[in-house]
């Protein structure tokens, strides 16, 4: 995962150097492979569970999730691996602080690369959106990611859930 934020924007940016951007884009191919090995061998964020408005909206996997991850890393809430990725991309601070450092640094990465950090922003209709709340909601529940995450999700957290991925943190 690091090294993915680490490489992408160089792999991306048409900016750098051709020989600059192979090497990045060679070390995002690899991360991203170990990941496939790893979402394999183990169960996936809460992401992974609620991914429901990609489908229903054309939305590549990814994007969904790179919209959802800073808000399902809020709702997960401090913990030791956040606190690890925070500190390995510099910051410092409790696990309050890093959680909120990272979350930031995600919603960054995003707009760097030129992606949403919200469905709202992606342009998906907002009554299209809301009205498939409560059947997502029931479904995301059965997930396997979702019973195991320390987010101990339920049917009025996976509603809010959907909405602060709509909304954002500064709501309607």
């Amino acid at each position: 995962a690091l090294d993915i934020l680490e490489s992408l924007p160089d792999a991306v940016n048409s900016n750098v150097s051709e020989s600059c951007r192979k090497k990045a884009r060679d070390k995002v191919h690899m991360a991203a492979s170990l990941a496939g090995v790893a979402i394999t061998n183990s169960f996936t964020g809460i992401v992974h569970s609620y991914d429901h408005p990609g489908p229903e909206f054309d939305l590549p996997h990814g994007i969904v999730c790179g919209i959802m991850l800073p808000y399902s890393m809020k709702f997960v809430g401090p913990n030791e691996n956040y606190s690890c990725i925070a500190r390995r991309l510099g910051y410092s601070g409790t696990d309050d602080e890093l959680l909120e450092q990272l979350v930031h640094h995600i919603q960054e990465f995003n707009s760097q690369l030129g992606l949403y950090n919200t469905f709202k922003e992606a342009g998906i209709d907002e009554v299209a959106y809301l009205a498939n709340i409560p059947r997502w909601s029931e479904i995301s529940l059965q997930g396997m990611a979702t019973k195991l995450s320390p987010a101990n999700m339920d049917l009025a957290k996976s509603k809010q859930f959907f909405e602060l991925c709509y909304y954002g943190w500064d709501g309607k």
